[in-house]
């Protein structure tokens, strides 16, 4: 049995006796030494379950001398751990090297991903003459733990749609309900490996390819027998990369079949131990897959001004644009994993029977002209669902083929006006800010409150984003004319939004709504953390994390997309983002944000913080979490302040990105729950009415 890892935590002076002779000074006999005695304070009850992390106590005393020291073991009074020279009897037992690793036959099977072990600690005291107590204390509890389970992202690597090249990447998530996964197990498999070791018998069942798998520890040779290779490999990491051998041709040329299973380890030592899949068949933690070296060509990356970027690993689900933004492609490729040089692109439109000849030099489509003061052409698809396929060959003559299926909305600016809307999206996950009292309570139904004394006479819908999981559908974003996006999640304490799911993992639908004729007000708390992602033209979008936080830069580089931020919404940078109220100085402490239009029809007033909205807002006079040093382009409008101070806490921007279509854009750098509720139904409604948009 291996033993358990002790940690003592603090240190308690034991009562010191005093320490006597061996014998009577008359007689000169020898006295005999009385053994010391020993006690457990507290710890689990007797007989009782326990997590896996067990406190003992325990204290000793000699009635004819002083406790030396103590001696612990485990299971049973034989093999005494020790001497242990503490005065304090406080230990952590972490029982994750001997607990919750298989139960005790006596002790029945527990529930599924439920381990435990019976266990029985010892601790005696020894005195200052070397006697033990022959009564050791003793306590025995059940440690207890429930196993982790594993999440193959659906999105990256390989899955049973299509065939796959012979390099492979795999992602995935780790959960544990009671602890938490600090390690993983994964493997991989062959059919023909299967048949190798199976008398050439295939499996009637994916299950039955699984759970051989899952006996195996050496990986097979052919003809029966195995080699010295553990099928097993132990990582840290929450991904994998890694090629496979050649594909073999199967029963008359078949493409070879594959799989892949992972399983989490957590703190306590618990082995995740079922491999399934869960009801939709693309989460579990393992992935069959086929894989085939006429996909080994270049690897291509394609990328759109409105629906993102695709590569091997994207998934086939459709994106979703609209119509009004109109498209245009760009695309390259690097070598495959044979290295050779990429030779030549072709493309086709909806039409896989009209390619393009195998050009080296055409990268983009359709071709843009060459003077820069000529607009951009762009493809104007109905709306409906269409493809656009891009291949590439290399010298020798391997292609690769990428497929960038879209959905084509018709946009807001083509509603007819009888089907309009304002759609109101709360991006809201309040956890840790109703923790941290800055929400309050059921803060989701306070918001929703508020929308509806805003926007009381106005025709409109609300989408509650769920903390942070279901975006708003394409399909009602395309007749809203104007979309007003709260955003009421702390992303700085590892929570998600919509808003930054658009910009971490894209595509971002809120550009091609702009440009397709919808209006947009966007505002709340931690915006900037959302959109401080700059989308790039191969790999995963980088974040700017220090302040300011600079989108103009985007238009610069030509790996970057160019962020519509700067291109939309008219914001060149935004110089600071105050982020707590208590701990920042005075002077970014918001008060009031002082409006820059007053004049004309609908003039915006001053907003006040409201203190009663904010901890202690009495006390700090103002308010954290919002942007200031907002910086415009040159036709954006500047229409608040901070405080007496000439920041820019707000913009709008008027602008016409097509000659039919003109939209209006705002940025609040700040919360509206923080200040006065009269005030900001006035602002909203005269931003409304500069929109268009009156109370029906």
């Amino acid at each position: 049995m291996r033993r358990a890892t002790l940690t003592p935590l603090a240190v308690l002076t034991l009562l010191v006796g005093s320490i006597w002779s061996g014998c009577d000074s008359e007689t000169g006999l020898e006295i005999s030494n009385i053994p010391p005695d020993t006690r457990i304070s507290a710890g689990p009850p007797e007989a009782t379950d326990s997590g896996v992390n067990v406190n003992l106590f325990w204290y000793g005393w000699d009635d004819d001398g002083r406790v030396d020291h103590f001696e612990i073991a485990w299971e049973t009074p034989e093999e005494w751990i020790g001497p242990i020279f503490v005065n304090d009897s406080l230990f952590v037992v972490e029982a994750d090297s001997i607990c919750c690793v298989d139960p005790l036959p006596e002790w029945g099977i527990p529930p599924e991903k439920i381990f435990e072990e019976y266990h029985t600690f010892y601790v005696r005291a020894v005195d200052d003459r070397g006697a033990a107590d022959p009564t050791p204390a003793h306590r025995s509890f059940n440690a207890k733990t429930i196993a982790p389970y594993t999440k193959l992202d659906p999105l990256v690597g390989p899955n049973d749609n299509r065939p796959w090249g012979t390099s492979l990447k795999f992602k995935w998530e780790g959960i544990d309900e009671d602890g938490e996964v600090v390690s993983y197990r994964w493997a991989w498999s062959s059919l023909e490996q299967y048949l190798w070791d199976n008398n050439n018998q295939p499996p009637t069942s994916l299950g039955r390819f699984v759970a051989w798998l899952d006996t195996l520890s050496l990986r097979p040779e052919p003809g029966g027998g195995y080699s010295d290779v553990s099928v097993w490999s132990e990582t840290e990491a929450d991904s994998v990369v890694f090629s496979l051998p050649p594909t073999q041709a199967i029963g008359g040329g078949l493409i070879d079949l594959y799989v892949f299973v992972v399983r989490s380890i957590d703190n306590a030592g618990a082995v995740e131990q079922v491999l399934d899949l869960d009801p939709t068949g693309i989460h579990g933690n393992y992935r069959r897959f086929t894989v085939s070296s006429s996909v080994s060509g270049p690897a291509i990356t394609l990328t759109s001004n409105a629906a993102g970027t695709w590569s091997a690993s994207s998934p086939p689900d459709p994106r979703e644009v609209f119509r009004g933004q109109g498209l245009r492609f760009e695309w390259r490729a690097q070598p495959g994993p044979t290295g050779s040089p990429v030779a030549g692109y072709s493309y086709a439109v909806d039409d896989t029977l009209n390619w393009s000849p195998f050009v080296r030099d055409v990268t983009e489509w359709p071709a843009q002209p060459v003077d820069p003061e000529e607009p951009e052409r762009l493809w104007t698809p109905e709306a409906g669902l269409h493809s656009f396929f891009v291949r590439a060959i290399d010298a020798g003559n391997f292609v690769r083929l990428l497929t960038a299926r879209i959905r084509v909305f018709r946009g807001p600016a083509v509603c007819p006006e009888e089907d309009r809307t304002i759609l109101v999206v709360m991006d809201t996950s309040p956890q840790s800010l109703q923790i941290d009292n800055i929400w309050p309570q059921d803060y989701e139904a306070v918001e929703r409150g508020l929308i509806e004394y805003w926007l009381e006479g106005y025709d409109y819908q609300v989408h509650t984003t769920r903390r942070g999981s279901v975006p708003p559908e394409v399909a009602r974003m395309d007749c809203a004319s104007t979309m007003i996006w709260i955003h009421s999640t702390n992303i700085n304490d590892g929570y998600n939004s919509i808003l930054l799911g658009y910009h971490a993992d894209p595509p971002n639908i809120l550009p091609s709504y702009v440009n397709a004729g919808g209006n947009l007000i966007l505002c709340g708390i931690n915006v900037v953390e959302g959109i401080r992602y700059f989308e790039t033209r191969v790999g995963n979008p980088i974040p700017q994390l220090a302040d300011p936080v600079v989108f103009e830069n985007t238009i610069l580089d030509p790996d970057i997309v160019p962020h519509w931020i700067f291109t939309q919404m008219g914001i060149s940078r935004i110089r600071k983002t105050v982020r707590n109220t208590t701990s920042s100085a005075l002077e970014d402490r918001l008060q009031v944000c002082y409006s820059r239009r007053r004049d004309g029809n609908n003039p915006y007033p001053d907003l006040l913080f409201d203190p009663l909205t904010w901890p202690n807002g009495p006390r700090l006079r103002g308010f954290g979490y919002y942007d200031r040093g907002i910086v415009p382009v040159p036709d954006a409008e500047i229409i608040y302040t901070a405080n007496d101070t000439q920041d820019a806490i707000a913009i709008q921007r008027r602008f016409r990105p097509s000659d039919d279509i003109e939209v209006n854009v705002a940025y609040l750098g700040f919360h509206p729950y923080f200040v006065e509720r009269p005030a900001f139904r006035s602002l909203l409604r005269a931003l409304l009415a500069d929109f268009g948009e009156f109370p029906g």
